[in-house]
Formats: structure tokens, sequence, C-alpha cells
């Protein structure tokens, strides 16, 4: 996290639990807490985003680990999931193989080194070029499945700005 509190940091580029080290390191600073505490518009938001971000973790660890009870009637907003529609997707993922770490990280939203998500453009353009490949996935293949599954997963992570 960042040595000082007082240097901004995006809440979209942490992963959950780096946003909850960011609330405790900020809450720590005394004019930072006060700032918050008076209502100033710049603390106030960088709070929101993230406990937003913090909390979105809560939400998938309980429907990971199977705790969560998803309710006949829930509110989101800003094209956030519902709880009940985050654990059929973990559920389908599971069903084709796909492992919890991965599951993990894609639902959380932590960001992908860029070298990786290049890794992960040129893998899928390489497989979509293979014909025999894309036969087998049109076929129902469950290996092909899996990796395309992955590998969309990859995509649709946000990168990093920082290189691994």
């Amino acid at each position: 996290m960042a040595d000082n509190p007082a240097i901004p940091v995006d809440p979209a580029t942490l992963s959950p639990s780096q946003a909850g080290e960011r609330l405790a390191e900020l809450s720590a600073d005394k004019q930072w807490a006060s700032k918050l505490l008076s209502n100033d518009g710049p603390t106030r938001r960088e709070f929101e985003a993230l406990s937003e971000r913090k909390l979105a973790a809560d939400r998938i660890e309980a429907v990971m680990d199977g705790t969560a009870q998803p309710q006949p009637f829930e509110t989101t907003r800003g094209g956030e999931i519902s709880t009940h529609n985050i654990a059929l997707g973990v559920e389908s993922l599971r069903a084709i193989g796909i492992e919890d770490a991965p599951i993990r990280a894609f639902l959380q939203g932590v960001p992908v080194p860029k070298q990786d998500r290049e890794a992960v453009d040129r893998l899928l353009t390489q497989l979509k070029a293979d014909a025999g490949w894309v036969d087998r996935l049109m076929k129902g293949g469950v290996a092909e499945r899996q990796v395309l599954t992955k590998l969309m997963m990859g995509q649709l992570r946000p990168v990093s700005k920082e290189t691994a």
C-alpha cells in the first residue's frame, strides 16, 4: 500500500483486501479522519469507493464458501450483479472445472499485469485461428471450454498500472 496515506490511490486499482488495508491506513491518519467526519467531498468519495470495493469481497467470499443467503428481492445499483446471480455463475464455472482461485480473482476484479493480459490476448488469437481447436470447442470439448472460459475471465479483469 502507499507509504504515505496522504498520497491518493485509485480504489479501482486495488484488490478488495488492499482496499481494506487502505481504509485501515487512512482511518489511522487523524487528518484524513477529521476530513471524513467534516464531510469533505473528495475524502467522502474515497471512503465510499474503498468501502464498496472491500464490501464486495465480503459478499463474494460468502458465495465462494457457500454461506451467502441470496434474498428473493435484492436491490443492486450501478450494474452490480445480484448475490443470487453470482452464486449461479460460481456454480456454473465450478461445473466446468474452473478452480476457485481464478473465479475469486475474476469476481473481485483483481487487476492483472499488462504483460499477462497481452499473453492472454495472443493465446486467444492463436486458438481462434486453430481450426482443430475451434472444431473441438464447437463440439463441446470440455478442455477447450475451460481454456476459453479462463481466457475470457482474464480479458475481463482490469489491467494493473504496475508491471510485474
